[in-house]
């Protein structure tokens, strides 16, 4: 038998659990539907190839890719695309979009009747109608609190705020959700017949190979989900989910081939086009793409070197940190629910969901080690949310009921909700903003993020200015009031604002000296280092030389050699208005070997 409340004590519990889910997803479908992204600078990555497939697919009827696809992107969302994925299976002379199709199909009716900011709407009931679903699947299982821990999980971690972005990471997330729903124990007492268990683990694959269509990288979902299977029946229903996951694999394979994108892992040619590299059909005829592709392909190459240094051990210590704890993809900050696994049962729901949290760690630090999170414009961790939603499988009854005093349950949710503020709550105040700052670092991360957790020096795609060469190091400005002048081979800096500063050198510096010209004021405060000594600059103007604190050293993406990390902030007290160039000069070097310090 299910669980169900004997007393009005557990009728009130049901309903308020019931009445806080609902309030939660109330607010993000209001939110959606009143949504208006016109602000909004620009696209961000990945979202113009979902749209204008969901677009082919309400304009066209199909998914291929044409010249009217692009010129109704440009019209409707006003520019160029940031980036658009694509694919052929035959040469360019049939061109699709690369990426799954479920999603484009979920977003065409919305499209259809709200253009601009359907998908928004579209996202907001796709995850009120997973909640719903899990929710009412988890309360046969676990009981009165399934509702109130499904609101903690979505409020209490930016799984809400990819509501409003088209790139598909909420679409995952609501694959996962259900398909944790559907393959979750059930309680002991609980009889269910065995075709409907069968029917559950067939969904369950279906719905995985569309995330295994996705990215690679997802295989663990089906992993981990076989280690769920009840003892009864295990071989006949993992037999179930392996068709389920063949057939749905299967179906995706065959629009993709249909759509013109040949097959997903033979013969067929893709790349991700950006105004810089030109587009099909636009800058370049479809009887060029695959010299186009080649070229760009050797060009633009954005793969990890991972069969290199990207296997470095420091690096992986260090991404390791990153991963859990980053100031801007940290899965413990942004995804603070995960702690109501501790109040999982220890039979049956835990070890997948340990085993897919497990499987995802070693996987993106070994395949993606300067890219952990999904690249520009992710929040926090957009490669996360799969198996996030994967893991409410592993959510159970509290072994005391009451804690405190107080009944668990609702104790442990408004805990997860108070540690996580901290961290959400700038995008808990707007959701709906452009997830890229004024000042260029992301706009979710808030100031005590910034203080407490450390920075993920790795990870190519962070937002800020990009890495460039000077001297003898290698500079990444962390903010857009510094940058380069590559002819000049100097820096400048809006003196009106801190100038933050990521130096790299192969080799340790003793001390470090910033000369500036005469316009400069006389005095400089740094972060980052001891205590700062005023100096004439060997060509004139004023330099200020002080000792640099080692921070961390670790290869980055442009060398297989350990690079020495230096985190400086720049300021001037009395904040001129003024841009002023600067040079970084290092002293005493010492010639690192690579091996440890």
């Amino acid at each position: 038998m299910s669980r169900q409340p004997s007393t009005a004590t557990g009728v009130r519990a049901r309903r308020l659990a019931w009445l806080t889910l609902g309030t939660v997803l109330a607010v993000l479908l209001v939110s959606a539907a009143t949504y208006d992204r016109s602000g909004w600078p620009d696209l961000l990555p990945g979202e113009a190839t979902l749209l204008m497939q969901a677009d082919s697919l309400v304009q066209d009827g199909d998914l291929r890719y044409s010249r009217l696809d692009f010129d109704r992107q440009l019209l409707s969302r006003l520019g160029n695309p940031p980036d658009l994925a694509l694919a052929s299976g035959s040469g360019g002379r049939s061109i699709t979009f690369d990426a799954p199709f479920p999603y484009a199909l979920w977003l065409a009716p919305f499209l259809w009747l709200w253009p601009d900011d359907g998908f928004a709407l579209a996202n907001a009931v796709l995850l009120a109608l997973a909640s719903l679903f899990a929710a009412g699947s988890l309360e046969r299982r676990i009981g009165a609190a399934a509702p109130l821990w499904l609101a903690v999980w979505v409020a209490a971690s930016v799984t809400f705020q990819y509501v409003f972005y088209a790139n598909g990471g909420l679409f995952l997330f609501c694959v996962g959700l259900v398909s944790a729903a559907l393959v979750a124990p059930e309680t002991a007492d609980a009889e269910v017949e065995d075709r409907t268990l069968s029917r559950r683990w067939l969904a369950a694959g279906l719905l995985l190979s569309i995330a295994v269509a996705s990215r690679g990288l997802y295989w663990v979902l089906p992993a981990a989900a076989l280690l769920a299977l009840p003892r009864r029946g295990r071989g006949p229903l993992a037999a179930v989910f392996g068709v389920g996951l063949a057939a749905g694999s299967l179906v995706q394979a065959v629009v993709q081939f249909w759509a013109g994108g040949g097959l997903h892992f033979w013969g067929t040619e893709r790349f991700r086009f950006t105004p810089e590299t030109g587009y099909p059909l636009v800058d370049f005829p479809a009887a060029e793409w695959t010299s186009m592709v080649g070229r760009l392909s050797a060009l633009y190459f954005e793969g990890s070197a991972v069969g290199t240094w990207g296997l470095d051990a420091k690096l992986w210590s260090w991404n390791a940190v990153y991963l859990w704890l980053g100031e801007s993809i940290g899965l413990l900050p942004y995804f603070l629910p995960l702690l109501l696994l501790g109040l999982a049962p220890r039979r049956g729901a835990l070890r997948p969901a340990v085993a897919a949290v497990g499987l995802f760690v070693v996987a993106v630090l070994a395949v993606g080690p300067f890219d952990l999170y999904g690249g520009t414009g992710a929040v926090a961790n957009r490669l996360f949310l799969p198996i996030y939603g994967f893991l409410v499988l592993a959510l159970g009854v509290p072994a005391r009921p009451k804690l405190l005093g107080l009944p668990t349950a609702p104790l442990a949710a408004a805990a997860a909700v108070a540690l996580g503020a901290p961290f959400l709550s700038s995008m808990w105040g707007a959701p709906w903003t452009y997830p890229v700052a004024e000042h260029g670092g992301y706009r979710h991360v808030t100031p005590l993020a910034a203080r407490l957790l450390p920075y993920e020096a790795s990870q190519k795609p962070l937002p800020g200015g990009p890495v460039a060469a000077h001297g003898d190091f290698m500079v990444r400005f962390l903010d857009e009031h510094t940058w380069a002048e590559t002819r000049r081979d100097r820096l400048v800096m809006d003196a009106r604002h801190p100038a933050r500063l990521l130096v790299t050198s192969s080799a340790a510096v003793d001390r470090l000296r910033i000369d500036f010209g005469d316009e400069a004021p006389a005095d400089l405060v740094i972060h980052g280092g001891g205590e700062v000594e005023r100096q004439l600059a060997p060509h004139g103007g004023i330099g200020f030389r002080f000792e640099p604190t080692h921070v961390r050293r670790h290869v980055m993406w442009w060398s297989p050699r350990r690079q020495w990390l230096y985190f400086l902030e720049l300021s001037f007290p009395d904040a001129p208005d003024a841009e002023l160039p600067f040079y970084i000069v290092g002293e005493h070097l010492t010639e690192g070997d690579g091996a440890d310090e």
